[in-house]
């Protein structure tokens, strides 16, 4: 019976850490919209110079287009990579990718390093590993895939 508690403890931390992911996803692609916002002002400065306020040029709205546009890019390739670990932790499909995405979330602080260490640390165990299934044919139940109970 020890063994299924601390099979149950795991699965509830992987649903916990799926949770996570999906709520950082949403965050950070909420707070993504506000480089957006910058990004279409840029391009408005650039393609319509009579609709200019003050004394803004052209090379202002340049800038604002350079500099807002990968931040919305990275921005959203973040949450995107966020969502799918969640999706994956959620279904214990795709052990790898979780590893991989894990370790590119890292990089994004704040939120980006505690989730993706805290996923790399619950991955990390031989106990989570034992709980993905591996086999390209299978579906995380185990069953082979097409086949319902």
């Amino acid at each position: 019976m020890d063994q299924q508690d601390a099979m149950t403890r795991i699965a509830k931390r992987l649903r916990l850490l799926a949770v996570m992911h999906y709520s950082a996803a949403g965050i950070v692609a909420l707070v993504t919209l506000l480089p957006l916002w910058f990004f279409g002002l840029g391009l408005l400065h650039l393609f319509w110079p009579d609709r200019r306020h003050g004394d803004m040029d052209g090379a202002a709205g340049l800038i604002l287009v350079v500099f807002a546009g990968p931040l919305v890019v990275v921005g959203w390739a973040f949450s995107i990579c966020s969502f799918l670990v969640g999706v994956n932790l959620a279904c214990r499909r795709r052990y790898s990718l979780c590893r991989l995405l894990s370790l590119i979330l890292i990089f994004f602080a704040p939120i980006g390093t505690i989730l993706g260490l805290a996923t790399m640390v619950a991955l990390g165990r031989p106990a989570t590993a034992a709980l993905f299934d591996r086999s390209p044919g299978t579906t995380s139940l185990g069953r082979p895939r097409g086949v319902r109970k």
